[in-house]
């Protein structure tokens, strides 16, 4: 997951329980796939697009705590890398 988010993330919002990231066109999928597996007990499940993963999560602050790891591992503030 850490190579997955650091190859490939583009940015990361919270829009109340659902992130919302951002890839390179083509990543989305594999991307939301490494999320899935991980198994971090705030996902409540993924759909992934061509560049866009919803991450849906049962509360805002569930969604909160996703952005926040996904920001540790990857290094950066919220919004665009």
């Amino acid at each position: 997951l850490e190579r997955e988010l650091s190859d490939f993330l583009v940015e990361i919002y919270r829009a109340e329980n659902i992130a919302v990231m951002k890839t390179v066109s083509g990543h989305a999928q594999s991307l939301c796939e490494a999320l899935d597996r991980i198994g971090w007990q705030e996902l409540m499940g993924t759909i992934a697009g061509e560049n866009t993963i919803f991450v849906l999560t049962r509360t805002a602050q569930q969604a909160e705590a996703v952005v926040a790891r996904v920001l540790a591992i990857t290094g950066t503030g919220p919004g665009s890398r």
